[in-house]
């Protein structure tokens, strides 16, 4: 449909394009995700290095072995060596999804807003231990401001597909 046509069913084509609010809650909750996965990627990076090191030990604690023993070492080497980096690669790519949102938080106009959201998907706090942070003791009022920040923080559309993966 062209813009035309949005347009003749009361949709400009921004409008089409603009992520709802849950497309915006999904994106911005990865923040928290990204933790986890790059913990575990560490992890995995930390494992192979020491399948790596050992490898490179045994190869090279001068006892005899047979060519085909070295041959299988230096195969779970470079093996080892490929992983690391491939996890080194996708840990980078989840620091930028980071990044990215920290940037749209910091984008924001409104102080409050941004303050709220900030202390729910960066530092993980529960929309009550946000609303006792901010020192709101009606929670009415602090469920306004989310909506508020909601509707107004600017997210590309190109970022609605990295919330999607």
């Amino acid at each position: 449909m062209g813009i035309a046509a949005a347009e003749v069913k009361g949709e400009s084509q921004e409008e089409k394009t603009r992520m709802t609010i849950e497309e915006k809650k999904r994106y911005l909750e990865q923040y928290a995700e990204i933790d986890a996965k790059v913990k575990r990627l560490q992890m995995e990076i930390d494992a192979e290095r020491a399948a790596a090191n050992e490898a490179s030990r045994l190869m090279l604690n001068g006892m005899p072995r047979s060519i085909d023993t070295d041959s299988r070492l230096e195969r779970h080497i470079i093996r080892a060596s490929e992983l690391i980096e491939e996890y080194a690669v996708e840990i980078e790519a989840l620091q930028s999804i980071r990044m990215e949102i920290r940037k749209y938080l910091q984008k924001m106009d409104n102080e409050t807003e941004r303050s709220a959201l900030y202390y729910h998907y960066i530092c993980g706090l529960t929309w009550e231990a946000v609303a006792e942070q901010m020192c709101f003791s009606n929670s009415g009022w602090l469920y306004e401001i989310r909506r508020r920040a909601l509707n107004n923080i600017e997210i590309q559309e190109n970022e609605k597909q990295s919330s999607k993966k």
